[in-house]
């Protein structure tokens, strides 16, 4: 038997009773293809579509225009390009994670590296697709995260790959405080955040 995921958003309860079933949205999806909500595991399509509405990354689309990317948790960006290396630059404005933690760049560094040595199902975007390995994504400082990225891959792949649930941020002093082992909080951010 399939489980379904239901969620009824009413527009008030007195609303609600009054107009009857109008007012109601229902949206279902199946369960069934959960993994986990980690954003270094989650790759199936409900994981990702709460992922995305739990967490936060450094770039997204536009709405309006999905050929574009507007800042998130970067202010700005600068795309430099070095004798053997691209350089992206992200300048981080002043966010909170919810447990009141400032967001800082080594949390996104954390993050990143954090799907890179557990290697799990999103890992591909960051290691296959753009070539990034450990010691590429670095914090200069608490507002600034660099990441060296192979003269081989666009620059603009990359931003896209930041802008899904792989890059999402998540608050490393949170996930360090529930790592068991070497999991690096993996069985917890299963099904929290």
């Amino acid at each position: 038997m399939k489980r379904f995921w239901l969620i009824a958003l009413f527009a008030g309860l007195a609303l609600a009773s009054a107009q009857g079933r109008q007012q109601t949205l229902v949206i279902g999806g199946n369960l069934n293809e959960i993994i986990s909500f980690d954003p270094a595991v989650a790759y199936e399509t409900i994981d990702t579509l709460v992922d995305s509405n739990v967490y936060q990354t450094l770039v997204k689309f536009n709405e309006n225009n999905y050929s574009k990317l507007r800042p998130d948790l970067a202010k700005s960006w600068t795309v430099t390009k070095k004798t053997d290396s691209w350089l992206l630059s992200f300048k981080l404005g002043d966010h909170e994670f919810a447990s009141g933690n400032p967001v800082t760049a080594q949390d996104v560094v954390y993050s990143f590296d954090r799907v890179i040595k557990l290697n799990q199902s999103p890992a591909f975007l960051f290691t296959s697709d753009a070539s990034l390995k450990l010691g590429d994504i670095t914090a200069p400082n608490s507002r600034t995260v660099d990441i060296k990225l192979p003269l081989s891959v666009s620059p603009q792949d990359l931003l896209s790959i930041l802008a899904f649930s792989v890059g999402d941020i998540v608050d490393q002093k949170v996930v360090q405080t529930h790592a068991q082992g070497n999991d690096m909080g993996m069985a917890w951010l299963r099904d929290h955040s």
